[in-house]
């Protein structure tokens, strides 16, 4: 990411590099954080393909316009990435 701090409407840029020793089609990425209870605010998905080597992809996400409203508290989230396919999580 390309902040540490972020405050209302600012966009995290969040990039995933991943390391692959075989080639693996089909699969999908899933970045997801900012957790309420049971509720994530991140929480995007995309179709990719990794090839063998150093594979980057970004995500961006903009913090909600009003907190207060929005019900994400200030403080310090976690944010995951996951790469799944038909096999499983990777």
């Amino acid at each position: 990411m390309n902040d540490k701090i972020y405050h209302t409407k600012q966009t995290m840029e969040i990039t995933v590099d991943v390391v692959s020793e075989r080639n693996i089609g089909g699969a999908a990425l899933r970045v997801y954080g900012l957790k309420k209870l049971s509720y994530y605010f991140l929480d995007q998905k995309e179709s990719i393909d990794i090839n063998i080597g150093v594979k980057r992809f970004k995500v961006d996400y903009t913090i909600p316009s009003c907190n207060a409203c929005s019900g994400l508290d200030t403080g310090v989230y976690d944010i995951n990435a996951e790469i799944g396919y038909v096999r499983g999580i990777i």
